[in-house]
């Protein structure tokens, strides 16, 4: 039986596809659409408020905005307003990005990443439930004065590794994972539970959802070649590549960094054994990655999403379909 299913949504879509594909999702049985936000395309807050106009009953969650572009007191009042918006269905993905998203594009720094979003999620929890709220000292000065429809809206911290696992367990309401292979996460949902428990909380009180990135297609090949492609391109951003080598991939990673860094990702896909992109990857015909579905929610992912990989010589809207089809819920 499949769980709660979410599906992803590129911000680099246009408007009027990401519309589409929620309510399309929303009638196909998926429960929760997650947005993301990178280096271009929309802002995720932007996008929820339009979603939220469009869909009725999915969940609408961020995956993931990162800390170090927004005040904690911007981002409490920006998901209050989605939450709002969406009847009491918002969910608040929060993470620390990475180099080139934070420092090039936007010229913050990361600083501190345990310790700032320890920080950031404790505010972000006063202005929700303190409409009297104000903070000063520390990193942040903040000050709010609105009260929200709902001031437990869930907070989940992006995850790739044990020390932010086990913080995520402490303090969030749940974990997004991106990329994890399934022989790793068992690793990671234990250190988030470790944090639970440290906080006194039950570990199942703290979900686990997971980005899961996916193609459908009648050649296996085709499709392993664009989850490996995937793969690589993921490996040119620093904490993936950690991940990947704490995960037990170092060897692979050894062997493709050069060509990641010189932007020749042909070369590194073609060097990715078939065994990790099976470990990290849904590709083939929808049986089959039905089947590697279940795989993953054993492993002790509670909300499976699943994230779109479209090759390259395939129209977007096409495969996307594809996708919502045939891990439909229903």
């Amino acid at each position: 039986m499949k769980a709660n299913i979410g599906f992803a949504l590129r911000s680099t879509l246009p408007a009027k596809t990401c519309l589409d594909l929620a309510v399309e999702s929303e009638n196909a049985g998926y429960s929760s659409i997650w947005v993301t936000e990178g280096s271009a395309g929309k802002d995720a807050f932007t996008l929820m408020a339009a979603l939220s106009q469009q869909t009725k009953t999915v969940s609408i969650a961020s995956g993931i905005v990162p800390i170090y572009l927004r005040t904690p007191a911007l981002t409490a009042m920006s998901i209050a307003a989605i939450d709002e918006l969406s009847n009491q269905r918002a969910i608040l993905g929060l993470g620390i990005s990475h180099s080139y998203i934070v420092e090039e594009i936007h010229g913050a720094k990361i600083l501190s990443p345990l310790e700032k979003i320890r920080e950031y999620v404790g505010i972000i929890r006063k202005a929700l439930t303190d409409p009297q709220f104000n903070l000063r000292g520390g990193t942040y000065a903040a000050g709010t004065h609105f009260v929200p429809v709902r001031s437990t809206i869930p907070i989940y911290l992006a995850v790739l590794r044990s020390k932010m696992a086990q913080l995520a367990g402490n303090i969030a309401d749940g974990v997004l994972l991106n990329m994890i292979p399934l022989s790793y996460i068992p690793q990671i949902v234990q250190k988030v539970k470790d944090g639970a428990q440290e906080a006194g909380k039950s570990p199942s009180d703290v979900k686990i959802a997971s980005y899961l990135i996916a193609t459908v297609d009648d050649s296996s090949d085709k499709a392993a070649h664009s989850i490996k492609l995937q793969i690589a391109r993921y490996v040119w951003m620093p904490n993936y590549r950690r991940m990947f080598v704490a995960a037990g991939y170092g060897n692979t990673i050894d062997k493709i960094a050069a060509d990641v860094e010189n932007h020749d990702l042909e070369k590194a896909a073609r060097k990715i054994p078939d065994k990790m992109a099976e470990d990290i990857g849904m590709f083939g015909q929808p049986d089959s990655c039905n089947s590697r579905l279940q795989n993953f929610i054993e492993a002790g992912i509670d909300t499976p999403i699943i994230f779109p990989v479209v090759p390259v010589d395939e129209p977007p809207a096409t495969q996307l379909t594809k996708l919502i089809k045939g891990f439909s819920p229903v």
